[in-house]
């Protein structure tokens, strides 16, 4: 059970990027399999989760 914690915090935790300011969660949706939905990643900048995400 600490190790879902533990994944649960690290995915949501933005320290993990390069810039500090965005988190997996940030675009990947449980509610999507953990997947942003899109064939091509948006990544830094994007706006929306899901397929609802575009560029900035």
């Amino acid at each position: 059970m600490e190790k879902v914690k533990i994944g649960r915090l690290l995915f949501h935790d933005k320290i993990l990027s390069a810039n500090r300011n965005i988190a997996c969660a940030t675009c990947h949706s449980h509610d999507l399999g953990g997947s942003d939905g899109l064939s091509l990643g948006i990544g830094e900048g994007g706006h929306g989760i899901g397929l609802e995400r575009t560029a900035g």
